[in-house]
């Protein structure tokens, strides 16, 4: 059951933040899995499970599963960042083809925020319509 973050969860975040390489976060890593790890997969748990049921029970044939992010950086991807997230997520989403961008429910945890809510997240690149336009200058 979800007990909450503690404060160390939250420093250990600023702790990657400020020291992003193997050579701090492996002696840690027991530590990251109880601080955060296994807290995040918690809290996905519970409202997933509430999720899970009011959608079977309105959509008997639709399925959701539930995905919590890794610590580790795509190494394709680093760009001058080091090799570990310094926020984690999960999302709450029916199965979907690799980089099809489905509604999802999602929450997220950073040093300095945290974040939930509803998206719409786009992997082709492209970025969405603007909903208005901007007021035009007279």
């Amino acid at each position: 059951m979800f007990q909450g973050f503690t404060p160390e969860a939250v420093e250990f975040l600023w702790g990657i933040k400020f020291n992003n390489n193997r050579e701090w976060f492996l002696p840690r890593k027991e530590q990251f899995l109880a601080l955060l790890d296994r807290p995040m997969r918690e809290l996905g748990s519970e409202p997933a499970a509430v999720v899970f049921d009011a959608i079977a029970a309105a959509y008997p044939k639709q399925s959701l599963k539930l995905h919590v992010c890794r610590i580790y950086r795509d190494a394709r991807r680093l760009f001058g960042r080091g090799p570990y997230k310094d926020h984690l997520w999960f999302t709450i989403e029916r199965p979907h083809e690799r980089f099809e961008g489905v509604p999802a429910l999602y929450f997220e945890l950073a040093p300095n925020y945290f974040s939930y809510g509803c998206g719409y997240p786009r992997h082709d690149g492209q970025a969405p319509p603007p909903h208005r336009d901007r007021p035009q200058k007279a």
